[in-house]
């Protein structure tokens, strides 16, 4: 990769640091990290001028392949690509246009909810105390009592908790917003904030709580 294509990026993602978008500066870095990965292993240089639908189509053809990820996480891959070469034509890094034409098709998910049933199921599960299974219930859990993205939830603050009111500004959107803590879930923050829940990432949350299973069950 060029040096100055991977500098400019790493200059657009610690701008992004400095306007305090810290999210999307990480998935910055994995984009960057995946870019880096992908020149390497197909051999693909990647630089201002070759960001174009040839480059698309290896890099599509790259990620399905080892890295793996879902369509929707390889559509967020191009738009923060596009984000990026936006931010180099607006500083006049480079008056290269092909990266315009790049397109991934975005397929919206399934969106599955949970009746008050499930919710209470859930809730009566008896996990082995202090597990990664009851670690990952209780973060599931109080996403379900509060509807906040996991990004959210894992940037609560003693700060937001003002009395049985949590007040946080979103992740994504950067909208302040006040959710009232049923007891339930206010047992579930302090637990968080006390160090009793241990914060992991969102895909290892997925993993234990696909693998959840309750005391004395093998």
């Amino acid at each position: 990769m060029a040096r100055a294509f991977a500098s400019y990026f790493t200059e657009w993602i610690d701008l992004t640091i400095g306007l305090e978008k810290i999210e999307t500066a990480k998935a910055g870095k994995t984009t960057l990290h995946h870019l880096l990965a992908f020149e390497q292993t197909a051999g693909f240089a990647v630089g201002f001028d070759t960001i174009t639908p040839t480059f698309g189509d290896a890099y599509t053809s790259y990620l399905l392949g080892p890295a793996g990820p879902t369509g929707n996480t390889i559509a967020k891959h191009f738009d923060r690509l596009r984000r990026f070469m936006r931010f180099a034509v607006d500083r006049g890094y480079t008056t290269a246009r092909g990266w315009e034409k790049l397109k991934w098709k975005r397929q919206e998910p399934d969106i599955m909810t949970l009746t008050a049933e499930e919710v209470s199921a859930l809730e009566e599960l008896h996990l082995s105390t202090g597990s990664y299974w009851d670690n990952a219930g209780a973060l599931f859990l109080l996403s379900c009592y509060t509807g906040l993205r996991y990004s959210d939830l894992v940037s609560i603050r003693p700060e937001h908790v003002r009395g049985t009111t949590l007040r946080i500004t979103t992740q994504k959107t950067r909208e302040t917003v006040s959710i009232p803590l049923q007891a339930r879930a206010l047992l579930i923050v302090t637990r968080c904030l006390a160090g009793g829940v241990r914060l992991v990432s969102n895909q290892k949350l997925n993993t234990y709580l696909k693998r959840a299973r309750p005391v004395g069950q093998h």
